[in-house]
């Protein structure tokens, strides 16, 4: 085969191939030659050149790095042509085959290990994010790959031969779920098509809202696709095959879809639907995908489990960039969903376990946003107060610049920077998105600080006679009274209103709790209170512009590893009808443990809680992390007849290391029948001080 090692290889445009799906590949790659470079690559000459011959997922991912970095016309998009399962040598003994192979590791918090597409797109470098547009389509034969790459071509061909396509949009969502923690689905849903431009047409099946049974939105929802929409958003629980426990949409009923020449953009915002890893049957994003003559052009789906909260920022992110960027191919759109998710902080799992089943390169015909017109103002108008303007510099103003950021907060931007001299302000400005500040001052003495609601003000004093740079540092969280201080009342808002936030998601609460301002009163919150806890930017002791003693240290996501530490659930083996025993949960893997934020499911008619009434705590006791010398604030919630057991805690202070048989808390069960005990974890949340934050949902 051809030297891919050769820096004169040239092509933006990549399709990677097993032998026998060559003419589709050389199909798909001939059609997008009129926009990129294109190239076919044949998978057994990256074994050859980059894995010894042998079949091997990291020849791939090590190829594409080689590839970007050397090559004179460095790839951007890559298509895998073929499908493939976690049983890639066969061990199992599956009919399935493997074509492409995918990379499988511990990236899902709960499943374990799972297919991580994100593999073959962030190539460069130790960090999770993309470096390449990239997408599989999962086919199995010859016939498939053609239809599949037919299905790309006549979708491309009927969107951009009509200069304003249909507008619309499906949103199909599973019933809200009061009685967890797993989201408002319909709201949710609300929100995400209000970033959809005015010109769109929305069309919504929430199920046990719009419509009612699960049978009446099925057939609503079949009916919308047969009629012709753009995309279609799905928000709620999933299993592999299905939508929704109560079946909204399942990949048996795709034959019965009758939408030819009409493929919508499927966004599966759940869980599992794109396990095209699965050796035992085929998702339903694949399914969709694949079916000749109807179904979707490409599904955006997982491969593992995951929360509402993840699945929004992926799916804002996306919005966003098709809608208000004038990003038009699927692949940038989805970069840009995991960039928002990135920025977040948070469930950066879903970074791994969310792929692309389809051509990121696929053209989806948006039309570029209007201009902003600039608004005219009237005689009754008048402008809102703002900082005072940066001035420019002159010869004898000296620029003061620095780097802000605050704790737990995605932004960084409007944190005020003020410099004074005695009781005069000389100059007020605020910090741009990326935390950066300039103020141009005459040479002198000044004090200057740095603030934010509900966070400590950091001040200190300056003398310029040139240009200087503060150092870079991040303001302290949890004043949610704003007295300067983060005691008792600031813990007291955070707990009394834990699990709260703004409508209409969550269910209402006092903002004040809400420190990092993303919509939730969460253990992010709680967290925050309890590091910082007895801190004060006020009195005798203010807080200096950086810490004399441990640097504080902002919450971002740690890039460069895959975080696989969680907890585990030690219980015997098997309990006899009537015997007691006690669950303990533990740490998997040594941490600087601040807080936790952990459910514990069982099944009420296997396991009673003992000694416990409804809704009370009465057999959940902290673990060995948590002694009497420790200062720590737990909350725990026992829901006996709905199966479960929610438990909170937050050290007050500074953490010292854990080791992995260090007990978070433990509960005490009567067995009901005999046989395993049946617990399982779900929902944990593990923040650090002196790390960044966990997330392990």
């Amino acid at each position: 085969g051809p030297d891919l090692r050769a820096t004169t290889n040239a092509a933006n445009y990549l399709v990677i191939t097993p032998a026998n799906f060559t003419a589709a590949a050389n199909q798909l790659a001939a059609y997008r030659a009129a926009n990129f470079t294109t190239q076919v690559v044949q998978v057994q000459d990256i074994y050859n050149q980059f894995g010894n011959g042998v079949l091997d997922p990291e020849a791939i991912h090590d190829f594409l790095g080689y590839a970007v970095q050397n090559w004179s016309l460095p790839p951007a998009y890559v298509v895998a042509m073929g499908d493939g399962v976690y049983d890639y040598r066969n061990y199992l003994n599956k009919p399935r085959q493997t074509y492409i192979p995918p990379y499988t590791a511990m990236v899902d918090p709960y499943l374990g290990e799972t297919a991580d597409e994100n593999y073959y797109a962030a190539v460069v470098g130790p960090d999770i994010v993309p470096d390449l547009y990239y997408g599989r389509l999962p086919v199995n034969s010859l016939a498939e790959a053609t239809t599949v790459v037919n299905k790309i071509i006549a979708y491309e061909t009927a969107t951009l031969s009509n200069p304003a396509p249909a507008e619309s949009a499906l949103y199909i969502t599973d019933n809200y779920d009061a009685g967890t923690y797993a989201g408002n689905f319909p709201r949710l849903a609300d929100y995400q098509a209000s970033l959809l431009p005015p010109s769109y047409t929305v069309h919504k099946v929430y199920y046990g809202e719009t419509h009612s049974p699960a049978s009446a939105a099925k057939t609503a929802f079949i009916n919308y696709v047969n009629q012709g929409e753009r995309f279609v958003t799905y928000i709620g629980h999933s299993s592999i095959t299905q939508w929704a426990e109560e079946a909204l949409f399942t990949a048996a009923d795709v034959p019965t879809l009758a939408n030819a020449g009409q493929y919508p953009v499927v966004l599966d915002m759940t869980c599992l639907v794109g396990s095209f890893q699965d050796v035992d049957q085929d998702s339903l994003g694949e399914t969709m995908m694949r079916a000749a003559g109807k179904g979707s052009v490409a599904n955006w789906s997982p491969t593992g489990l995951g929360v509402a909260t993840g699945h929004d920022r992926l799916n804002r992110g996306f919005n966003n960039a098709l809608f208000k960027t004038g990003v038009r191919r699927l692949g940038p759109a989805t970069v840009a969903g995991k960039a928002e998710l990135y920025s977040f902080g948070t469930f950066l799992d879903l970074m791994h376990t969310y792929g692309l089943l389809g051509d990121p390169a696929t053209d989806t015909g948006i039309l570029p946003p209007p201009p902003t017109p600039t608004p005219t103002p009237t005689a009754t108008y008048t402008p809102p107060p703002t900082p005072t303007p940066t001035p420019t510099p002159t010869a004898a103003t000296r620029p003061v610049t620095g780097l802000l950021s605050a704790q737990a907060r995605s932004s960084k931007a409007d944190i005020v920077v003020k410099v004074e001299q005695g009781t005069t302000t000389v100059q007020t400005t605020v910090t741009q998105a990326n935390g950066a500040f300039t103020l141009n001052v005459l040479p002198g003495s000044y004090t200057i600080s740095a603030s934010f609601p509900k966070y400590l003000t950091r001040k200190t004093t300056i003398t310029v006679s040139d240009a200087m740079t503060m150092p870079t540092t991040v303001l302290p969280g949890g004043d949610g009274n704003q007295d300067g201080v983060i005691g008792l009342v600031d813990l007291i808002l955070v707990g009394a209103n834990y699990g709260t936030g703004s409508p209409p998601d969550v269910p209402p609460g006092d903002a004040r709790g809400d420190i990092n301002g993303d919509g939730r009163i969460n253990l992010l919150d709680l967290t925050m209170v309890g590091a910082n806890y007895g801190r004060r930017s006020t009195g005798d002791s203010p807080l200096g512009w950086v810490d004399t003693v441990v640097e504080a240290k902002e919450r971002t996501p740690d890039v460069g590893k895959r975080q696989t530490s969680r907890l585990m659930v030690d219980t015997p083996a098997r309990v006899e009808a009537g015997e007691e025993f006690v669950a303990r949960v533990r740490l998997r893997g040594d941490l600087v443990l601040q807080g936790a934020d952990a459910t514990l499911l069982f099944d009420p008619a296997r396991l009673a809680v003992v000694d416990t009434a409804e809704g009370r705590a009465g057999a959940v006791t902290p673990g060995n992390l948590f002694d009497s010398a420790t200062r720590f604030v737990a909350r725990s919630q026992v829901e006996a007849t709905k199966g479960f057991v929610h438990y909170v805690v937050v050290r007050l202070g500074p953490s010292p290391e854990t080791t992995p048989s260090d007990e978070l808390f433990t509960v005490r069960f009567q067995a009901r029948q005999s046989g395993s005990p049946g617990l399982h974890l779900e929902a944990v949340e593990l923040v650090s001080r002196d790390s960044p934050v966990l997330s392990e949902r």
